[in-house]
Formats: structure tokens, C-alpha cells, sequence
């Protein structure tokens, strides 16, 4: 198996086909879609039954975004890794376009492509670099130098997880392309500035334990 898709879900039965379709645009045959349902509790397993590819479905108890992501790497088959939010899409050509330099560029880990915001209340429609994780192409063989997601942050996960790679010395390319449309709206957790600002100086320790721990 070359590539593992794994698509975290948590009642988002309003975007989730469009997240999906966006996949099925990009990826090659030697693929498969893990979609990890994270104790949904409304209309989304039902629009994941009915959907019309050969999708694999994981159903699991909630315990948040870092739990269902790595749930799906346990159970990945592929040689390459990459995520995608239920409420977001990727532009046509990432997966092509970031395949083609992991399998050229073989001392590279991983390839991190911009993201670009759309939906409500954007205030510039600018790519920037940020850790939003369906921007980037993992191999799997990095989450054996740098460990799963942290289930202890329901926020900041990904920051984290960059910041605990940079720390393990991977090799990290950042792409000037888009690798990830993320979608605006009114229920993104970004959008609880207290949830946000806690799990941020909850990261921001858990840094400063590990620089503390190696002096």
C-alpha cells in the first residue's frame, strides 16, 4: 500500500462528502481512506454509510481529535501518511505533487504544503505556512522517530507534534504551494479563544519539560 488517508470525524455530516470527494480527486489506486469516527452522535454515520466509494470506516468511542488520528495510523497500511479534517479540502494536485518529492527526495520525512482559508469572516485570502497537519505527506516511519499524536491536548496537536519533530531532527520541507484549504466557519474550535489559549500554554510546557528534561 503506498498511501493511507486518515480523515477524523466527530459529527460534520455537512462537509464531510465534499472532504472526501476532494481526496478521491487526489489520490493514486494504491491507496485507501480511513475514516475515523469519533463517537459521532448525529446524522454523520449515516452520510458515511451512503457514501458512494470504497471507504474504510472505524468507529470509535470520543476521545477527541489526537485519539481518532492515531487510531487510523495504528491500523494504516501505507508506506505514506497524510490527514485531512472533515471540514476542510485539498486543491486538486497535493497529493500528486507531494508524493512525487517524498519519492525523489528520499532523506526527506515529511513535505508540508501553505494553507489557505475560505469560507466566513476571511480577512486576507493569503497561503500561509502553519502546522494545520492536512497540509502536509508524513512517511509513516516518522511517527516511529517522533511518537503519535498527544491525547492529552484536544487542541494544539499538531503544533505540538511540529514542534517534537523539529526537536527530533526530521527532515521538514515546506512547500511555497497550497497543500490545504481550510475551512471557516462557525463551528471551529479555534473559534473558543479560552479553549485555545489553554491548550496552547499546555503545549507550550509540555516543550519547555522536554528542553528542561535533556540539560
Amino acid at each position: 500500500m503506498l498511501l493511507s488517508v486518515i480523515i477524523p470525524v466527530y459529527n460534520s455530516p455537512l462537509y464531510i462528502e465534499e472532504a472526501l470527494k476532494s481526496v478521491i480527486k487526489n489520490i493514486p489506486l494504491e491507496s485507501e481512506i480511513l475514516v475515523i469516527d469519533d463517537g459521532s452522535t448525529d446524522q454523520t454515520p449515516k452520510v458515511l454509510k451512503n457514501f458512494d466509494y470504497n471507504i474504510s470506516i472505524l468507529f470509535k468511542e470520543n476521545g477527541g481529535p489526537s485519539s481518532a488520528r492515531n487510531w487510523g495510523i495504528k491500523h494504516s497500511k501505507g508506506k505514506y501518511i497524510s490527514f485531512l479534517d472533515a471540514d476542510d479540502i485539498w486543491p486538486n494536485d497535493k497529493i500528486s505533487r507531494q508524493l512525487n518529492h517524498l519519492e525523489n527526495n528520499p532523506e526527506s520525512d515529511l513535505v508540508w504544503g501553505r494553507t489557505l482559508p475560505f469560507g466566513i469572516n476571511i480577512r486576507e485570502e493569503k497561503p500561509v505556512f502553519s502546522a494545520y497537519l492536512g497540509a502536509g505527506l508524513f512517511r509513516k516511519s516518522a511517527f516511529d522517530k517522533v511518537g503519535n499524536f498527544d491525547e492529552q491536548l484536544l487542541f494544539g496537536e499538531d503544533i505540538d507534534w511540529y514542534l517534537r519533530a523539529k526537536e527530533a531532527g526530521l527532515l521538514l520541507n515546506i512547500e511555497n504551494e497550497i497543500g490545504l484549504h481550510y475551512r471557516l466557519h462557525q463551528n471551529n474550535s479555534t473559534n473558543n479563544i479560552s479553549l485555545r489559549n489553554a491548550y496552547t500554554i499546555k503545549l507550550l510546557k509540555k516543550k519547555l519539560d522536554r528542553r528542561n528534561a535533556t540539560n
